[in-house]
């Protein structure tokens, strides 16, 4: 028997990559799937090692390829859940108004991204993403740091508007609303 290894990553530059952090139900469906139509697989893991130093390509040091083995893996895995892999809606560029998508420096764009959020002299770590119960919906629980000082937030993204439309309210109640710059 044959165990079979899978990893997604997300990337924005390709030199480095950080792995997708899927929801377990869905890895759950996933592994019943790869081992009950995969002939000779009998377990599934799943590669939580970021690039570097892990390596994307799947080559090893003596020279085998193990992403042979781990084709069928990958490929259940697209098919599973193609809007998934694309990663939530909330991610982009986004800002206060369509004149301040056109002004690199302004103050009220926003970048985010899987695992960050880049504002105003500002970065967060997303440390967790939740889908909410409707389309567009997501909680997110983030660590910042900017202008000397340190916080914790936890927000809820609601897209909106096919997508052109970011409406961010913190655990306060406060709202604001973006546009995605293109």
């Amino acid at each position: 028997m044959t165990m079979s290894a899978a990893c997604a990553v997300t990337s924005t530059e390709g030199m480095t990559a950080d792995w997708h952090p899927f929801e377990h139900d869905f890895l759950t469906r996933v592994s019943s799937r790869i081992v009950n139509q995969v002939r000779g697989v009998n377990r599934v893991v799943y590669d939580v090692t970021s690039k570097p130093p892990g390596l994307l390509s799947g080559s090893e040091p003596n020279g085998s390829n193990p992403m042979i083995r781990f084709l069928p893996a990958l490929i259940l895995i697209a098919a599973a859940a193609p809007a998934v892999a694309r990663g939530p809606a909330f991610v982009g560029n986004w800002a206060i108004n369509a004149k301040a998508c056109k002004e690199r420096d302004h103050d009220g764009r926003l970048a985010l991204s899987l695992r960050t959020a880049r504002f105003h002299e500002s970065s967060c770590k997303i440390s967790k993403v939740a889908r909410g119960r409707w389309p567009g919906i997501y909680y997110v629980t983030s660590s910042c740091a900017g202008e000397g000082q340190k916080w914790t937030r936890r927000d809820v993204y609601a897209v909106r508007g096919k997508g052109k439309r970011l409406v961010i309210v913190d655990q306060d109640g406060f709202a604001l609303t973006y546009v995605r710059c293109r």
